[in-house]
């Protein structure tokens, strides 16, 4: 079902708060949706609420390019071995995959903030 931003935009506390673009360029420079929560006390699944109305999913998709650019770069100023690039890589998938699956538990949450407003 396609999102009201409008109406998003008038009952979102994530539209209303000052540090809304920081949020947003966090999630987009892919820092994990539970670190944003924890960091700010903000809702997990209101953040998710948040990034599929105002379609920043798409763009966090978008901008993994310049993410691992930024990760190859660093990799340029640290030693990096076999064994700790294939630990960074589990561990940003696994954070991923956190995501995804936060996401979809959420989901009914989110259909059911639908039926109530």
């Amino acid at each position: 079902m396609p999102v009201d931003i409008e109406r998003h935009s008038r009952v979102c506390g994530i539209c209303q708060d000052p540090r809304r673009e920081d949020i947003e360029l966090e999630f987009t420079e892919w820092k994990p949706i539970a670190v944003i929560a924890r960091e700010r006390k903000l809702s997990q699944s209101a953040l998710y609420r948040h990034f599929n109305a105002t379609g920043l999913f798409g763009k966090r998709d978008r901008n993994l390019k310049a993410v691992l650019g930024r990760f190859i770069d660093r990799g340029y100023r640290v030693k990096v071995t076999a064994q700790s690039f294939i630990a960074e890589v589990r561990d940003f998938v696994v954070e991923l995959l956190k995501d995804v699956k936060n996401a979809l538990t959420a989901e009914p949450e989110a259909a059911k903030f639908e039926l109530m407003a």
